[in-house]
């Protein structure tokens, strides 16, 4: 056993789950952190200060710990201090230490996942937010779903960016961005947060995310979260669930990529932290069946700026979806994935089945707001799997190229801060032309606020 140094205060062996009392003596010193002898490693104290909570032990609470020692850094050594020089008593208690989590990209679905995770007492969650940071450290996200009811999810912690997530070491970091264009700098950002041990799981949309991990931090354990509900962030810190995609018993679907025993010991603590998380096998397959759904209707809908509703209206843009599932079924099948053949039949069939559902895909959502669609993700990795299985995908092509054009003006646009998309509308209604879509009908692409129109 190791004890403080004489002075400190007088050691005392507590139970776990016991009250405790006189857990340190400080003097009026605000620079002597206040220490806590703990009987096991990997617990923590929770105490209680006046009407202040301090956590010690677990660096992501306010303390950090030293072989048995929990030591309360920040505001802690004033409330000690204040608190014997005033008589109060103190009480605590002792717990194991929590899930230190990370959220990396806090759209829908990572803030969804988020506050699943946080209601957990056995977890804590830090999140990273970009454009909704401030309306997130203000005030939390304001969640209403079918699924889980509503609330509000404020993490533990919330920053701009991963250098400044200095509350490691973290058990888990959840990849949840979108994958847009060139993956480097989401690695970058990964590395100044990931330690030995910290397992990584990725919630992205697509088929490239889990072996770009595993190849990136090879010592770590990989898992793979699938979503199969449909989520939007309809203005910073609010999001809603739009439907519920009726192909999975579960939300999400978690399985592990890589890691062995590690990644499964991961894995059974996800799951354990909501009943709406499922351990699912053959992520590689489930990842596959998903990616002929995501690549025929999100791109489809969001380069002619219809819902699934209106898609089904028109028997050529049906066509459309049909070629995008056909051809990401040939390419999973030229990957040696063995995807049931009634996927595609499945896949186009979803609509009118689901009518009045009017599923409004995540790019077509980015369409309409004036954001870079997930180009890379849904479709740049399709062509290049494709280019490397030497296997034809013609339509993939043609709106990989499309979309891609549209970021690249779109961003330039943001750079010089022009608002001139005419190019970008123009590559629409060339694509519309070359695929031979009924453009005479006036067909709106809502996303670049134009109607298409033959001529």
């Amino acid at each position: 056993m190791l004890y403080p140094s004489a002075g400190v205060f007088s050691p005392i062996v507590i139970d776990k789950g016991k009250p405790i009392e006189l857990i340190a003596s400080v003097p009026d010193d605000d620079d002597e952190p206040p220490v806590v002898y703990l009987p096991q490693q990997g617990w923590i104290a929770r105490c209680q200060l006046h009407n202040t909570i301090c956590d010690g032990s677990s660096p992501a609470l306010g303390g950090y710990e030293v072989a048995n020692l929990a030591i309360f850094t920040s505001e802690a050594p004033r409330c000690f201090s204040l608190l014997y020089s005033s008589g109060f008593p103190t009480h605590g208690a002792l717990m194991e230490r929590p899930l230190n989590v990370l959220i990396y990209g806090t759209g829908a679905v990572g803030a969804v996942l988020g506050w699943r995770i946080s209601q957990s007492s056995r977890a804590v969650v830090t999140a990273v937010c970009r454009t909704n940071f401030s309306a997130v450290a203000h005030s939390g996200f304001t969640i209403n779903t079918s699924t889980w009811g509503s609330g509000i999810f404020r993490p533990h912690k919330t920053v701009r960016h991963p250098s400044e997530a200095t509350r490691g070491p973290y058990d888990l970091v959840i990849l949840a961005t979108k994958l847009i264009s060139d993956p480097k700098p989401v690695i970058q950002d990964l590395s100044l947060v990931i330690s030995p041990g910290t397992a990584i799981c990725s919630v992205q949309n697509g088929v490239g995310s889990d072996p770009l991990l595993a190849s990136a931090f090879p010592g770590n354990p990989v898992l793979s979260a699938i979503c199969y509900i449909s989520l939007s962030q309809t203005s910073p810190g609010h999001v809603i669930q739009n439907i519920d995609f009726k192909c999975a018993p579960r939300p999400f679907g978690i399985g592990t990529y890589a890691g062995g025993h590690a990644a499964m010991a991961a894995l059974s603590q996800l799951v354990s932290l909501d009943s709406e998380f499922e351990t699912i096998e053959c992520t590689e397959k489930k990842r596959w069946e998903k990616m002929v759904f995501n690549s025929a209707w999100n791109p489809s809908c969001a380069l002619l700026g219809l819902d699934s509703d209106g898609m089904t209206r028109s028997p050529m843009a049906m066509q459309l979806v049909r070629s995008l599932a056909e051809e990401t079924y040939d390419l999973a099948r030229a990957q040696g994935v063995d995807l049931d053949s009634g996927i595609v039949d499945r896949t186009v069939d979803w609509a009118k089945k689901n009518a009045g559902c009017a599923l409004v895909p995540s790019m077509l959502q980015d369409m309409r707001n004036g954001r870079l669609v997930e180009v890379r993700g849904l479709c740049s990795v399709l062509v290049d799997l494709a280019r490397q299985a030497g296997l034809e995908v013609p339509t993939i092509g043609k709106v990989e190229e499309a979309l891609r054009k549209r970021n690249q003006v779109l961003s330039r646009a943001v750079e010089t801060g022009s608002n001139d998309i005419t190019r970008v509308k123009r590559g629409i209604r060339d694509f519309i032309y070359d695929i031979s879509l009924p453009t005479d009908q006036g067909m709106p692409v809502n996303g670049l606020g134009a109607t298409v129109v033959r001529g």
